[in-house]
Order: structure tokens, then sequence, then C-alpha cells
């Protein structure tokens, strides 16, 4: 009888060493899963998305001629040319260094030399953006505007003209 007490004694010893054990495998889980957002491969990920966005939002401008600065238009142009290229040099370092996986060095690695150069690209990416749609929205605005001056024109003209006599 004192063994099977002894075993039963002996198994409660482990189980608090299992659940260090357990919480520390949660812990490293969980932090993979908060830093995973943070990697050079992520923030790249992103970066394409936003090139792309900026070059949807250019051609839908153009096509609605919402765009009137040409030299403005080619200047984004320009930047979204070179942010392409930029993201592919990046893209090829990043396989370069980690490989064509994520791998473990690449998440103790995401304040390194890469990712801060990563990130300040993305600063970058996200400032023309920010450029291209606030012009996109300043043309639109000036287009509603002149549209607005016009119904007002022709309400008035319409309102000055209904005391007057029509002539057939």
């Amino acid at each position: 009888m004192k063994d099977r007490g002894a075993g039963i004694f002996a198994c409660h010893k482990h189980a608090g060493i299992i659940q260090y054990v357990l919480f520390a495998i949660l812990l490293v889980c969980a932090g993979v899963i908060f830093v995973r957002p943070l990697g050079p491969r992520a923030y790249l990920d992103e970066i394409e998305r936003i090139i792309r966005a900026i070059k949807d939002a250019l051609d839908k401008a153009r096509e609605e001629h919402i765009l009137n600065d040409r030299k403005f238009a080619l200047e984004i142009q320009l930047q979204l040319t070179q942010a392409q290229e930029r993201m592919s040099f990046l893209r090829l370092k990043l396989l370069r260094h980690y490989g064509p996986t994520r791998s473990t060095r690449e998440y103790f690695q995401i304040f390194g030399e890469l990712s801060s150069e990563v990130r300040a690209f993305r600063r970058d990416v996200q400032r023309t953006q920010l450029l291209l749609l606030t012009q996109i929205e300043e043309g639109k605005r000036g287009r509603h505007v002149e549209e607005a001056n016009e119904l007002r024109a022709l309400s008035q003209a319409s309102n000055s003209s209904v005391g007057q006599p029509t002539m057939f």
C-alpha cells in the first residue's frame, strides 16, 4: 500500500514539470505567432500589396482623367518602378540570407539589418501611396466643385428665365 501512495506522489511531482514544459511550449508558439508578422517576408508581402494598390489607383485615375498633372503621374510611375526594382532586390537578399522558406534564423533577426531595411522601404512605399491618393482626392474634389458650380449656374439661369416669357 505504501508503494502505491509513493507512486501517486511521484506522479504529482512530474505533473508540475509537465505543466512548466507545456507552458514553455505555449509561450514559444505565442511568440512565433506574434513575431511572424514582423518578419521581412510578411513586410515584403504587404509592400507587394501596396504596390499593386498604387498601380491600380494610378491606372484608374488615368482612365477617369483625374490626374491632370502629367509630370506628377510620371513621377509616381517612376517611383512605382523603382519600388518594384527595390522589392525584387530585397527579396533576392532575403532568399540569399534565409532561403526560400521561413527559417528560425529569420525570426531571431526581426531587428536585424535586413528587417530594418525592409521596414524603411515599407514606409517609403506608404508615403508614395499617400501622395497618390491625396492627389487623386484633390482631383476628385476639383471635379465635384466644377460640377457644383455648373449646376448652380444652371439653377440660377433657370430661376431668372422663369419670370420671362419665352418665344418659340
